[in-house]
Order: structure tokens, then C-alpha cells, then sequence
């Protein structure tokens, strides 16, 4: 996945908010995988293949207008967590990417 940015913290918090709070971490992590996907497809220049930002990915299930409601920032929270989690599985703690 592209280099994340603060627009795709909160287009993934924005597309948490329509689903169940049960189930919110695990699609965090769906919508991150497939946004790694679609980078390494691009970057092997793969035709059709999708943007490799997670914003793209994250908008297409993007709930209403993002306010700072406490239900909203418990989203941002599921966000942050599972792209921090990501990194560090891909071994990326900390510099750039």
C-alpha cells in the first residue's frame, strides 16, 4: 500500500461508521489488505488494476459527513490501531512509508 496519509485515516474511520461495531476491526483490515493488493498489482502494472490508497478503497463504503462525534472517534481509533498493526506487521515501524 501507498504511503498513508491523514485523508486515508479518515476515509477508512468515515467507511467504519456504517458497519457493525462488532465487526469494525475486521473490516479495517479487509479494506487495508485489499488497498496492499491493489499497490502491488500497480506496481507490477497489472491492467484494471485498482488505485493502491487506502482512501479509494475506504471511500466506496464511506458512511455520511465525518463530525467529531464520540462514535466517530471511536472509528478513527479502530483506524488508527489497524493501520498501526498493519505496519507493523509489514515491518515498518516507524520513518517513511
Amino acid at each position: 500500500m501507498r504511503r498513508v496519509i491523514l485523508e486515508d485515516v479518515i476515509a477508512l474511520a468515515r467507511a467504519l461508521q456504517s458497519v457493525d461495531p462488532a465487526l469494525r476491526s475486521h473490516a479495517a483490515a479487509r479494506l487495508i489488505k485489499q488497498a496492499h493488493m491493489a499497490d502491488k498489482a500497480q506496481k507490477r502494472g497489472l491492467r484494471g488494476s485498482q488505485p493502491g490508497d487506502l482512501a479509494s478503497h475506504a471511500q466506496a463504503g464511506a458512511g455520511a459527513e465525518w463530525r467529531f462525534l464520540p462514535e466517530n472517534l471511536e472509528c478513527l481509533a479502530i483506524s488508527a490501531r489497524a493501520i498501526a498493526q498493519w505496519k507493523r506487521c509489514q515491518g515498518k515501524t516507524g520513518g517513511r512509508g
